[in-house]
């Protein structure tokens, strides 16, 4: 099945395609009923969504030391990390998630991006308001937000995240969203 989708056009940035853009194509995207992606790309159907991602291969980390990206199942999502169960079955541990996504970063902080004053304000471990002077605020969301159930792929750190504890084999992790969450903003007139 071939579709033409006006609001995409060839080379665009994920960033240039507007919410009600992306909107369609996932919209068109659900109705397909045979999606495939070929390695490294995966494609994750739930009933409500499609999500599709790279699974990584090798992980440079500061420093130069390597390390394997590891999949990981969510359990619980918390404000700035996520509960998880390795694949092989141990015990929970703990994922800090990427630093975009974490609440005490931005949960009522003023920053100046492209010369105007924007403030958050949280209203739940995936949503949060954003306020700049002079425009009504804006509700985003994390979109794909994190599901119970949902397969990340996290990397052993060796660095404190500071939201995340060490496991009991002494282990950190960090989820390398390789699935492309990302804060995006519903026109509520739609």
């Amino acid at each position: 099945m071939s579709r033409n989708f006006q609001n995409f056009n060839k080379g665009m940035q994920w960033n240039e395609v507007s919410a009600a853009g992306m909107r369609t194509l996932v919209d068109a995207a659900k109705r397909i009923d045979n999606i495939h992606a070929v390695p490294p790309l995966y494609v994750q159907r739930r009933a409500s969504s499609i999500t599709i991602g790279m699974h990584p291969q090798r992980i440079q980390r500061r420093g130069g030391a390597g390390g394997d990206a590891v999949p990981a199942i969510v359990t619980t999502n918390h404000d700035n990390h996520l509960t998880c169960t390795l694949e092989e079955g141990d015990d929970a541990i703990q994922v800090a998630k990427p630093w975009d996504f974490r609440r005490s970063t931005w949960d009522d902080q003023t920053f100046t991006r492209g010369g105007q004053s924007v403030s958050y304000g949280y209203l739940s471990v995936d949503s949060r308001t954003s306020t700049v002077v002079g425009t009504p605020d804006e509700q985003e969301f994390i979109i794909h937000s994190y599901e119970v159930g949902d397969e990340l792929e996290v990397l052993p750190i060796s660095h404190a995240t500071g939201v995340a504890e060490v496991d009991g084999a002494g282990r950190m992790y960090i989820d390398l969203n390789v699935g492309g969450r990302n804060w995006g903003f519903v026109d509520p007139q739609t």
